[in-house]
Protein backbone atom coordinates (compact mmCIF):
# COMPACT_ATOMS: atom_id res chain seq x y z
CA UNK A 1 0.00 0.00 0.00
CA UNK A 2 1.37 3.39 -1.00
CA UNK A 3 1.81 5.97 1.75
CA UNK A 4 -0.27 9.10 1.23
CA UNK A 5 1.78 12.21 0.54
CA UNK A 6 1.32 14.96 3.10
CA UNK A 7 2.00 18.67 2.90
CA UNK A 8 2.33 21.21 5.69
CA UNK A 9 1.60 24.78 4.61
CA UNK A 10 2.75 27.76 6.68
CA UNK A 11 1.54 30.98 5.08
CA UNK A 12 0.37 34.30 6.56
CA UNK A 13 -1.98 35.11 3.67
CA UNK A 14 -5.01 32.88 4.24
CA UNK A 15 -6.25 33.30 0.66
CA UNK A 16 -2.96 32.11 -0.80
CA UNK A 17 -2.80 29.24 1.69
CA UNK A 18 -6.35 28.09 0.87
CA UNK A 19 -5.64 28.14 -2.88
CA UNK A 20 -2.48 26.06 -2.43
CA UNK A 21 -4.40 23.68 -0.15
CA UNK A 22 -7.28 23.23 -2.60
CA UNK A 23 -4.88 22.71 -5.49
CA UNK A 24 -3.02 19.84 -3.83
CA UNK A 25 -6.19 18.32 -2.34
CA UNK A 26 -7.57 18.02 -5.89
CA UNK A 27 -4.59 15.76 -6.56
CA UNK A 28 -5.31 13.57 -3.52
CA UNK A 29 -2.74 14.95 -1.09
CA UNK A 30 -3.46 15.31 2.58
CA UNK A 31 -2.91 18.87 3.75
CA UNK A 32 -2.43 19.44 7.45
CA UNK A 33 -4.14 22.46 9.04
CA UNK A 34 -2.58 25.68 7.77
CA UNK A 35 -0.13 27.42 10.09
CA UNK A 36 0.70 31.13 10.29
CA UNK A 37 3.60 31.32 12.75
CA UNK A 38 7.20 30.16 12.65
CA UNK A 39 6.82 28.79 16.17
CA UNK A 40 3.94 26.52 15.09
CA UNK A 41 5.84 25.45 11.98
CA UNK A 42 8.79 24.37 14.10
CA UNK A 43 6.69 22.36 16.56
CA UNK A 44 4.19 20.82 14.11
CA UNK A 45 6.84 19.79 11.57
CA UNK A 46 8.58 17.68 14.20
CA UNK A 47 5.31 16.07 15.26
CA UNK A 48 3.68 15.54 11.85
CA UNK A 49 6.77 14.77 9.71
CA UNK A 50 5.11 15.84 6.41
CA UNK A 51 6.38 14.78 2.98
CA UNK A 52 6.86 18.45 2.07
CA UNK A 53 6.72 21.84 3.79
CA UNK A 54 5.60 24.93 1.89
CA UNK A 55 6.52 27.96 4.01
CA UNK A 56 6.26 31.71 3.73
CA UNK A 57 9.55 33.35 4.68
CA UNK A 58 7.66 36.05 6.59
CA UNK A 59 5.69 34.05 9.12
CA UNK A 60 4.28 35.65 12.26
CA UNK A 61 5.42 34.81 15.79
CA UNK A 62 8.74 35.04 17.58
CA UNK A 63 10.55 33.39 14.66
CA UNK A 64 9.92 33.77 10.93
CA UNK A 65 9.79 31.03 8.31
CA UNK A 66 13.52 31.24 7.58
CA UNK A 67 14.49 30.78 11.24
CA UNK A 68 11.97 27.96 11.72
CA UNK A 69 13.35 26.03 8.73
CA UNK A 70 16.94 26.73 9.81
CA UNK A 71 16.23 25.16 13.20
CA UNK A 72 14.32 22.25 11.66
CA UNK A 73 17.20 21.37 9.36
CA UNK A 74 19.38 20.73 12.40
CA UNK A 75 16.98 18.06 13.67
CA UNK A 76 15.00 16.48 10.82
CA UNK A 77 15.23 16.10 7.06
CA UNK A 78 12.04 17.34 5.41
CA UNK A 79 12.18 19.00 1.98
CA UNK A 80 10.71 22.49 1.82
CA UNK A 81 9.73 25.21 -0.60
CA UNK A 82 9.91 28.86 0.42
CA UNK A 83 7.31 31.37 -0.68
CA UNK A 84 8.85 34.84 -0.70
CA UNK A 85 8.56 38.32 -2.03
CA UNK A 86 11.69 39.35 -3.89
CA UNK A 87 11.59 42.89 -2.47
CA UNK A 88 13.80 42.14 0.56
CA UNK A 89 17.38 41.30 -0.47
CA UNK A 90 18.52 40.18 2.99
CA UNK A 91 15.57 37.81 3.45
CA UNK A 92 16.07 36.48 -0.08
CA UNK A 93 19.78 35.79 0.53
CA UNK A 94 19.08 34.10 3.89
CA UNK A 95 16.43 31.84 2.36
CA UNK A 96 18.64 31.02 -0.64
CA UNK A 97 21.53 29.85 1.57
CA UNK A 98 19.28 27.38 3.38
CA UNK A 99 19.03 25.55 0.02
CA UNK A 100 15.29 25.00 -0.30
CA UNK A 101 13.95 22.77 -3.08
CA UNK A 102 12.84 26.05 -4.61
CA UNK A 103 12.09 29.70 -3.89
CA UNK A 104 8.68 30.63 -5.26
CA UNK A 105 7.85 34.29 -5.76
CA UNK A 106 4.59 35.60 -4.37
CA UNK A 107 2.12 35.87 -6.11
CA UNK A 108 2.44 32.16 -6.65
CA UNK A 109 2.28 30.49 -10.03
CA UNK A 110 0.90 27.00 -9.40
CA UNK A 111 2.88 25.56 -12.31
CA UNK A 112 6.12 26.63 -10.57
CA UNK A 113 4.88 25.15 -7.32
CA UNK A 114 4.05 21.88 -9.07
CA UNK A 115 7.45 21.65 -10.75
CA UNK A 116 9.12 22.33 -7.40
CA UNK A 117 7.08 19.68 -5.63
CA UNK A 118 8.03 17.19 -8.35
CA UNK A 119 11.67 17.60 -7.35
CA UNK A 120 10.93 15.93 -4.02
CA UNK A 121 8.62 13.27 -5.40
CA UNK A 122 5.32 14.93 -4.49
CA UNK A 123 4.05 14.27 -7.99
CA UNK A 124 0.68 15.23 -9.43
CA UNK A 125 -1.18 15.05 -12.71
CA UNK A 126 -0.59 17.84 -15.22
CA UNK A 127 -4.23 17.93 -16.27
CA UNK A 128 -5.02 21.40 -14.86
CA UNK A 129 -4.54 24.77 -16.37
CA UNK A 130 -2.13 26.70 -14.20
CA UNK A 131 -2.54 30.20 -12.94
CA UNK A 132 -1.19 32.65 -10.42
CA UNK A 133 -2.61 32.70 -6.90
Amino acid sequence: MKKQRTILIAEVDRNVARKIKRHFEMHDYYIYPILTTGDDLLVQSKILQPSLIIADTRLNGTIDGIEAISRLEQEINIPYIFITRFDDDIRLIKSYYLKPVCLIQNPINLMNLNVSSDRVGVNFKYSESYHTV
